[in-house]
């Protein structure tokens, strides 16, 4: 009761009046926006940062889930599953197809336009284009291949080649990554299951390689 009675006063006229209530100082407001300023250029990288790992995270898992995709298709369609990996000044990519017969030996390439990504012979299945404005890229390990093959009777990975005679392969390797640092490695087994790991725990949520 007291603590109600204290937000009052008697004017001159004998009438009770609540207190005036009191606002921000034009010091005061320039103080806060001052300190708000300095929290949002302090926060502004790590959130960025937050944001690229995300995305980076979020293309990997698109890029696993195209490699479950070949696979499947390649049973379903009872054919060989070609899967090509490329990249230029501006972007990288990665296609996926399959050949019209058993004769054609042509190779799509992702790095040109959607309406002619693959010549006479074969046909695209799916194609994903990284642009490097957005910092996440893909790499495949100099020295491998840059296309890998899915067996429709095995399940398996094999190589892509020139002739008729595609061999088994123990295991093709594809990396996405922002940096040198932060890199997520998917490592393509035999039988054409997938693991993925970060090295140098550079990724958090990934185990390290």
């Amino acid at each position: 009761m007291l603590g109600s009675l204290s937000r009052w006063h008697r004017n001159g006229r004998g009438c009770m009046k609540s207190g005036a209530r009191r606002g921000f100082t034009l010091v005061e407001l320039v103080i806060a926006m001052s300190i708000t300023a300095i929290l949002v250029v302090v926060a502004a990288p790590n959130l960025y940062d937050f944001i690229l790992v995300q995305r980076l995270k979020s293309v990997n898992a698109q890029l696993v889930t195209d490699l479950q995709y070949a696979r499947a298709e390649a049973a379903a369609r009872n054919q060989l599953v070609l899967m090509r990996f490329s990249t230029n000044d501006t972007l990288s990519c990665y296609v996926l197809y399959v050949h019209d017969t058993p004769a054609s030996r042509v190779n799509c390439d992702c790095r040109t336009a959607a309406t002619s990504t693959c010549p006479a012979g074969a046909s695209a299945l799916r194609t994903v284009r990284l642009p490097k404005s957005d910092k996440v890229l893909l790499r495949v390990p100099g020295g491998q291949a840059t296309a890998v093959g899915f067996d429709h009777i095995s399940g398996g990975i094999r190589t892509v080649t020139s002739d008729f005679f595609n061999q088994p392969l123990g295991i093709y390797r594809v990396e996405a990554y922002l940096d040198n640092n932060r890199v997520l490695r998917n490592d393509l087994g035999g039988s054409g299951r997938v693991t993925i790991c970060s090295p140098s725990s550079g990724v958090s949520g990934a185990p390290a390689c």
